[in-house]
C-alpha cells in the first residue's frame, strides 16, 4: 500500500539529514517509478516534491533522479516537478532505465492517468524517457564525482536500475565496477519495498513489479533478488516495508470520505490510536515508531526501530 506512506524510503534516507550535525547538504539520488511501476501510485510525486523542498532548505544535494520503469511519460513528470522547483537538467540530471536491457527487458504498461495529464499540461525541458540519459550512466557519473561514503540512495520503485548499476563495468567516469563503485561511494540505500517478517503469499509490488504483467513481474523480482544478494556490505541497506506504511494514513478526512474503497485497508471501525515518537541524539539518528493500535482483531503493540549512523 504505497499510497499510505508516500515517502517511506525518502523518510529513512532523511534520517541522515535529521540526525547529522549542521554541515554540508547530504548527497541524494532518488530512484523512482513515478506512476508507472508495479504499484502504479501517486506517492512518488509527493516524495520528489519533498526532496526538492529539502534541497531548497539546503538539507540535501539532489544529485540525480532516475526512472526505473517503462512508461515514457513518467520521466516527463519527474522533469515537470523538478522544473517547478527551478531545477532543470543542468542542475539535476534525469536518467531512465533502458527497457531493452538484455535479459531484463521491460514491456510497456499504461501508467496512471495523471502521468500523461501532467506532461500535457505543464512545461518541462524533458517530456519522455527517450529524451533522458541512460539511468546507469547517470548513476555512475554522479557517484564517481561524489565524496567517498557520502551518498544516500532512496529507492521508491522497482530495482531494475540498481541491479544494472551493480552489474556495470568500468567506464569514462570510473575504473571501478558497479559493485565496487557503490561500496566506495554510497553510504546507504533506503528501500521502500517488501513486507516483513514475510509476505504471507502477497508479495509487495516494489520488490516484485506487481501482478498485472507477468513478464515485468519476473524482471522486477529478479532485479530485487540480485540487489539483495549483491549489495556490498560496506554500504548499509535499509528495508522499509509495507507494514510500516500500512499504519500511516494520508489524505485526511476528505480522503476517507471520497475514497472509502481505499481507506478501508488502513481504517477499522473500532477506535485506533497511534503515537509516533522520534528521538535524536548527537551520535545517532534513531527513529522509534511506537504504534499502539486497537485493530479489528484486538490490541497489538509494535515497535519499529531504525538506526542510522549519523556521523
Amino acid at each position: 500500500m504505497k499510497y499510505a506512506v508516500a515517502f517511506a524510503a525518502l523518510g529513512v534516507a532523511s534520517t541522515f539529514v535529521a540526525g547529522r550535525a549542521a554541515g554540508p547538504p547530504v548527497p541524494l539520488i532518488v530512484d523512482t517509478d513515478m506512476g508507472g511501476g508495479g504499484c502504479n501510485d501517486v506517492d512518488d510525486v509527493v516524495a520528489l516534491s519533498i526532496t526538492n523542498a529539502l534541497a531548497d532548505l539546503g538539507e540535501v544535494d539532489l544529485l540525480a533522479v532516475v526512472l526505473n520503469t517503462a512508461p515514457y511519460h513518467s520521466a516527463g513528470v519527474i522533469s515537470v516537478i523538478n522544473h517547478y522547483y527551478g531545477r532543470d537538467l543542468d542542475d539535476v540530471p534525469i536518467g531512465a532505465y533502458n527497457v531493452s536491457t538484455p535479459n531484463a527487458t521491460l514491456e510497456m504498461q499504461d501508467p496512471l492517468p495523471y502521468v500523461d495529464a501532467v506532461v500535457e499540461q505543464f512545461d518541462a525541458p524533458l517530456t519522455n524517457s527517450t529524451q533522458a540519459e541512460d539511468a546507469v550512466k547517470v548513476y555512475r557519473r554522479a557517484l564517481a564525482a561524489a565524496d567517498d561514503h557520502s551518498v544516500a540512495v532512496s529507492s521508491i520503485g522497482i530495482h531494475t536500475n540498481l541491479a544494472e548499476l551493480l552489474k556495470s563495468g568500468p567506464d569514462e567516469f570510473s575504473p571501478l565496477g558497479g559493485r565496487e563503485l557503490v561500496a566506495q561511494k554510497v553510504k546507504a540505500l533506503a528501500v521502500m519495498g517488501g513486507k516483513y517478517p514475510k509476505s504471507a503469499g502477497f508479495p509487495e509490488c516494489n520488490v516484485c513489479g506487481g501482478g498485472s504483467n507477468a513478464h515485468n513481474h519476473d524482471v522486477a523480482s529478479a532485479a530485487s533478488s540480485y540487489v539483495a544478494a549483491n549489495w556490498p556490505p560496506a554500504s548499509k541497506i535499509i528495508w522499509s516495508g509495507f507494514e510500516v506504511g500500512f499504519e500511516v494514513q494520508s489524505g485526511g478526512a476528505g480522503f476517507q470520505q471520497r475514497c472509502p474503497h481505499l481507506a478501508k485497508y488502513v481504517k477499522c471501525n473500532t477506535r485506533k490510536q497511534q503515537q509516533i515518537a522520534t528521538t535524536i541524539n548527537k551520535e545517532k539518528a534513531t527513529t522509534e515508531m511506537h504504534v499502539h493500535t486497537r485493530m479489528c482483531r484486538g490490541r497489538r503493540h509494535r515497535r519499529v526501530d531504525v538506526d542510522v549512523d549519523a556521523t
